[in-house]
């Protein structure tokens, strides 16, 4: 991988031989395409569910009223 991680891939800015590797190889990989996607749902679920970003700006909220 040229850059990037377990739920999706980069290649550095300007290099299309490597973008083009990047997508050749999840072309070629359907497996990796349906793990990547998961991967990638879990994390979002993970780090965007509705509860927890209320929570992070009620947190903002009680910090900045706090400085106050």
């Amino acid at each position: 991988m040229v850059g990037g991680h377990d739920t999706g891939r980069t290649a550095p800015f300007g290099d299309a031989d490597g973008l083009a590797r990047e997508i050749n190889e999840l072309l070629a990989s359907p497996e990796l395409r349906v793990t990547m996607g998961r991967r990638a749902r879990e994390r979002v679920l993970a780090h965007y569910d509705i509860a927890r970003l209320v929570g992070d700006i009620a947190a903002l909220y009680r910090e900045l009223l706090a400085e106050r």
